[in-house]
């Protein structure tokens, strides 16, 4: 099984896979990748953060997704 990570984690605060996909308009396998890779393309960046934040989770903002993104990077690199 996938260890969670802050993009798994921030699409289950969602809801579920499934209406986040819908949400923003992707493939639900695309979304699924997403949450195993810990990664959100940077052209879908935006529409995911305007979808959390559609649902009041305004803790998902473009200062976080750039956070995971470059602690992830960094760590990657180590």
């Amino acid at each position: 099984m996938a260890k969670n990570n802050d993009i798994s984690d921030m699409i289950a605060e969602f809801g579920s896979r499934s209406e986040f996909a819908a949400a923003v308009g992707a493939e639900l396998a695309t979304v699924h990748k997403w949450a195993q890779s810990g990664r959100i393309p940077a052209r879908w960046q935006q529409r995911a953060i305007e979808v959390m934040r559609s649902k009041g989770l305004k803790q998902f903002n473009s200062d976080w997704v750039v956070k995971v993104h470059s602690e992830q990077q960094s760590g990657a690199s180590q």
